[in-house]
């Protein structure tokens, strides 16, 4: 091969000129060219081999840059590396540690108050702190941080994802389990008022190595509670009109005028005691619990005693009874119809005294039952016996008593009307008068002279 002795480049056997710069090739040229392509051939393999030898020579003495500055850099600084492989070493143990220890969520507890003084209630932050002991939980069993949020937040693309991850349900059911186990609780959260102290405690039941949760306590001071209005017994009983009515010795309790008809039917609890008052008796009355309820509400409590103390007066005496005079008239009938006068005995049936009682006895035999109170009405009279004996008169003076057990009263009035033969009876004969009077009070001392 032949090459131009100008520019090197190659020829063809037989080319006159070069075709690259245009040299003309002579013999004399040709054979110069020879030459030079030989020199250039030597010059060529002695230029390779000197290539190579200083390619050589560089890849064994001269290291890459980057590689020689980071050996120094490394030889430099060896020690404060170490030490801060270390710290980050230390940090990284210290995060893990942080994390794992119960978390204290007592300062994110906002309790609030409402109501009136001395009727409070108390309500903290439930939502929010639940939330924060659910998203808590579910990291502890497992899940990342924006899993957790997403579970919480029923993140239907997260949870879709997470049901295709092996464990998902298992995890989930530890969860809850951890959930179920952190109570939350106040020591009082009604009837309260300001001043009072509320102490909200937080405890975590999990096991020791499942703890997620830190026990905490803390206390809250009520205040901001509106002021209420107080009643007392007096302020129910002002409209209410009540009375001790009937007889004494048989007096009741009565309720004239209650303004809290739609609320209770009565106003005491001993409103309807079938008690015997007299006049002069001290009786407690206790207000019903269901009317001091119905009163007590929203800003409106009560104070003071249940029951107040008074004193029975204005009970009429049974002997004012009206129309006695009715009865006893009738007990004459009665008394000298069983003193019949005849052929051989005279009677003089005489009425000396009468005396009256109140009997809580029914009449069995038809009086009316709707008495106010029923009386014993009994009467003594003075009997004189004159037997005659062809025209011998021999006379006998004893006593009997006669009367009716159960006389009714309607409107402070006896009913004579109402009376029949079975109510009525005779005694035994007694000597005196004061045998007579013996003999009503020894079963009943509560008789009346009329």
């Amino acid at each position: 091969m032949k090459n131009c002795p100008k520019c090197g480049q190659e020829l063809a056997p037989n080319a006159l000129f070069c075709p690259n710069c245009g040299q003309k090739l002579t013999d004399e040229s040709a054979e110069a060219m020879e030459k030079k392509t030989v020199q250039l051939e030597n010059e060529g393999v002695g230029k390779r081999q000197d290539d190579r030898f200083q390619n050589n020579q560089l890849s064994v003495k001269t290291p890459n840059p980057i590689v020689e500055k980071f050996i120094i850099f490394i030889k430099k600084y060896r020690i404060p590396l170490v030490i801060a492989a270390v710290a980050l070493i230390a940090i990284i143990g210290f995060f893990n540690y942080v994390n794992s220890r119960p978390v204290d969520i007592s300062g994110n507890v906002k309790v609030t108050f409402d109501g009136y003084d001395s009727q409070g209630v108390a309500n903290y932050n439930s939502d929010k702190i639940y939330s924060e002991i659910s998203e808590k939980a579910y990291e502890k069993a497992g899940f990342k941080e924006k899993d957790a949020e997403g579970i919480l937040n029923g993140d239907g693309t997260i949870i879709d994802k997470l049901q295709k991850v092996s464990g998902y349900a298992s995890r989930l059911g530890k969860a809850a389990s951890l959930i179920q186990n952190v109570q939350i609780k106040m020591n009082k959260t009604e009837s309260l008022k300001n001043g009072d102290k509320v102490v909200l405690t937080i405890k975590d039941n999990n096991e020791d190595k499942d703890k997620f949760i830190k026990d905490s306590k803390k206390e809250f001071t009520v205040k901001g509670l509106k002021g209420i209005e107080s009643f007392t017994a007096e302020d129910l009983l002002k409209d209410v009109k009540y009375s001790f009515s009937g007889y004494d010795g048989f007096g009741k309790l009565t309720v004239t005028d209650n303004p809290y008809s739609n609320e209770t039917e009565s106003i005491f609890t001993n409103q309807y005691n079938d008690s015997n008052y007299s006049n002069g008796d001290k009786v407690t009355l206790e207000i019903e619990p269901n009317l001091i309820a119905s009163e007590s509400h929203e800003g409106r409590v009560f104070e003071g005693d249940t029951f107040i103390e008074t004193e029975v007066k204005n009970l009429k005496s049974i002997n004012d009874i009206e129309k006695k005079e009715d009865i006893l008239k009738q007990i004459d009938t009665y008394a000298k119809a069983q003193n019949k006068s005849n052929d051989y005995r005279t009677y003089q049936v005489e009425r000396v005294e009468s005396y009256l009682r109140v009997t809580d006895e029914y009449n069995y035999w038809g009086n009316s039952n709707d008495a106010e109170i029923n009386c014993e009405i009994q009467s003594i009279y003075k009997i004189t016996d004159t037997e005659t004996t062809g025209d011998k008169k021999e006379a006998e003076v004893y006593y009997e008593i006669y009367g009716y057990s159960i006389v009714p009263v309607k409107g402070n009035a006896f009913q004579a009307k109402d009376l029949s033969g079975g109510s009525s009876y005779s005694w035994g004969q007694e000597k005196s008068v004061e045998d007579c009077v013996n003999t009503l009070k020894a079963d009943h001392p509560d008789f009346e002279k009329i």
